[in-house]
């Protein structure tokens, strides 16, 4: 688990930082593309690790995804949220 860790946070904060060349506006908003290919594990390792409020994170990214016609995985979301906490020591 621990090898897989630091490439799903450098992909999660890519696309969620809106960092250039990511997905993510600076507003927030999610494209249609990063719903229909997001990776909802690493997503929630990234939200755990940086100490985010699961219930909270996890809707605001399921509804933004919703407006795009995208399904949320919320048992992913939240094993990479508990594995993320877990990894920062909380």
């Amino acid at each position: 688990m621990t090898r897989f860790a630091p490439p799903f946070l450098a992909l999660a904060l890519a696309a969620c930082s809106g960092a250039p060349g990511a997905s993510v506006a600076p507003d927030g908003a999610i494209s249609r593309n990063t719903c229909n290919t997001m990776d909802w594990r690493a997503v929630g390792f990234n939200h755990g690790y940086r100490g985010l409020d699961p219930e909270a994170s996890f809707t605001m990214m399921e509804n933004r995804c919703a407006g795009h016609g995208f399904h949320a995985d919320r048992d992913g979301y939240f094993e990479g949220h508990a594995a993320g906490a877990a990894r920062a020591g909380g």
